[in-house]
């Protein structure tokens, strides 16, 4: 018999939400809603968003920012209808990254002059869509697309406010998937070649056509060390001064983007609404007028909100190696550990006031050697039917999920002040069925 250990409510793993507390009986709750009751009412794999963590984090950014710049959510870390609401509530505007993501902003309610698109690519449909919808701005990403706008504002005689988005050629810290800055990077006008310098030189050539507003760039995303982010605008201040004498244009924006880091497993991330007012202070030495700042959160701001919650399955021995932990879910709904060797904490949401005494390694159940969830982590004994609950699983994770072997995409629910609400029900076999054709 495994011994009760007490836990207090700080002993709490960090990575979980904001309202994260232990019941008695050692059973984790999340917005006031018990995890046990949850997957009881809508089953397993579920993802729970606890809508506490998200208003919090909005709302601190956006002061940060108040009066000298403006948040915007980068719905590709996760979009949803009741996620776009609460953006709209909070005042933080919506950064998408396709024509389905901007057509899903639209039908959903979120009002066009606050969105910006975003994207490597975007073709002449795209930007028809963007131009006539009268977004916010286009984020553009190359000559070639540059353009391609030019012609569609000329064919539907619309004007259309953009951002050129540069590539400043730094390597952020962090995976080489995730870095977006680098000179060998499909993302942005090259600063290293004349394309950034052309840009800025065409679009002021047509302005009939073109509005632009500023400069925008991407190092990267999941970044915890900081250091990278003073010499992007440095980069961007350079460069502005240099077109202001080039071609006459001075930015009123500056968007450093993104891309800060979030605790999933032991990182000591940093504090998006601190990141936000020390990158302000920054652009504030910039020449007079000092340009306003706009940031794009995606991770920061869903990725702390959201858990995962599984069931175990079968456990089992690998002689001499591992003891496997499966449970019912994995690479379909979460692909991060297989695609970028992401790692995740791994709490035992019915065993909370109960000691780790072993190491175990957790397997979803596709067929896949590389269906690892979590290697090498510390748990208390576990059974059959145990509940397992992965933390920061807010972001990247249900946008990339798929229908491997089958799978069904999990259910989706929100909890806020002990109120649970089903957001997206569980896909079912005649939702696979109903694309195809016999």
């Amino acid at each position: 018999m495994v011994e009760h250990v007490s836990v207090r409510a700080e002993t709490l793993h960090r990575a979980l939400p904001q309202s994260a507390t232990i019941e008695p009986g050692g059973i984790l709750s999340i917005g006031g809603c018990r995890v046990d009751d949850l997957a009881v009412r809508f089953g397993t794999p579920l993802y729970i968003y606890d809508v506490e963590t998200i208003r919090r984090t909005m709302r601190a950014c956006v002061g940060a920012l108040a009066g000298g710049g403006a948040l915007y959510y980068a719905g590709k870390a996760y979009l949803a209808p009741w996620l776009m609401r609460l953006a709209t509530e909070e005042h933080v505007g919506l950064d998408v990254c396709s024509g389905i993501e901007l057509e899903m902003a639209l039908r959903s309610g979120f009002p066009a002059s606050r969105i910006r698109l975003h994207g490597n690519y975007k073709s002449v449909e795209v930007l028809r869509l963007a131009v006539n919808a009268d977004i916010g701005a286009v984020v553009v990403d190359s000559l070639p697309e540059l353009r391609g706008m030019i012609e569609v504002c000329s064919h539907e005689r619309r004007r259309v406010r953009i951002f050129l988005r540069l590539n400043p050629g730094i390597s952020a810290h962090t995976h080489r998937y995730l870095q977006t800055g680098i000179v060998d990077s499909k993302f942005g006008l090259s600063m290293v070649s004349s394309d950034a310098y052309e840009a800025v030189g065409l679009a002021q050539a047509h302005q009939p056509q073109l509005e632009l507003i500023g400069y925008h760039a991407h190092i990267g995303t999941q970044i915890l060390d900081l250091d990278p982010y003073s010499l992007l605008l440095q980069r961007l201040k350079s460069f502005a001064v240099a077109m202001q004498e080039a071609h006459g244009f001075w930015p009123q924006q500056i968007s450093p983007g993104g891309g800060i880091g979030i605790t999933y497993t032991h990182e000591v991330a940093p504090n998006p609404a601190m990141w936000l007012k020390m990158l302000r202070q920054e652009l504030e030495a910039f020449p007079a007028p000092a340009p306003h700042i706009s940031m794009e959160l995606g991770r920061a701001i869903s990725g702390p909100a959201g858990v995962a919650l599984y069931r175990v399955g079968s456990i089992k021995e690998a002689p001499g190696h591992r003891t496997y932990v499966a449970i019912d879910g994995g690479m379909a709904d979460n692909i991060r550990p297989a695609l970028y060797e992401a790692r995740y904490a791994v709490v035992a949401a019915n065993r909370m006031d109960m000691a780790a005494c072993q190491t175990v390694t957790i397997a979803g159940p596709y067929c896949e050697s590389g269906d690892i969830v979590a290697s090498d982590v510390a748990t208390p004994t576990l059974i059959a039917g145990d509940l397992l609950a992965l933390p920061a699983a807010g972001a990247y994770c249900l946008p990339m999920s798929s229908n491997y072997n089958g799978a069904l995409r999990p259910a989706v629910v929100t909890v806020d002040q002990g109120q649970a609400r089903l957001v997206q029900r569980r896909q079912t076999l005649s939702d696979l069925l109903a694309v195809d054709i016999d």
